[in-house]
């Protein structure tokens, strides 16, 4: 079970990263205005999303037992990574 937690934790990461180019791409392009910053994010959302539940449906094809805490820490892994930005870019843009 641990390394189920594991690679979930981890996905959960790798499922912020569309959203932290999004992001950073938002902060080097400002002249696109609000309609191009909102399809970035978007897009960069719906990656997400697609990444995160195609990881959960082959941990569920490899272990159906499995699926259910590699699901929580991946939901884990996406809510810190968030948090950790969060608090980066609160700290460091002053």
């Amino acid at each position: 079970m641990l390394p189920a937690i594991i690679i979930g934790f981890a996905a959960g990461i790798v499922g912020f990263l569309p959203l932290w180019g999004a992001l950073l791409l938002m902060k080097k392009a400002p002249g696109q205005g609000l309609a191009g910053s909102v399809f970035w994010l978007l897009l960069a959302l719906v990656v997400s999303f697609v990444l995160l539940v195609a990881a959960v449906f082959a941990a569920i094809a490899i272990n159906k037992d499995l699926g259910l805490p590699f699901l929580f820490s991946e939901a884990l892994g996406l809510s810190l990574a968030a948090i950790a930005f969060g608090v980066w870019r609160l700290l460091h843009n002053r």
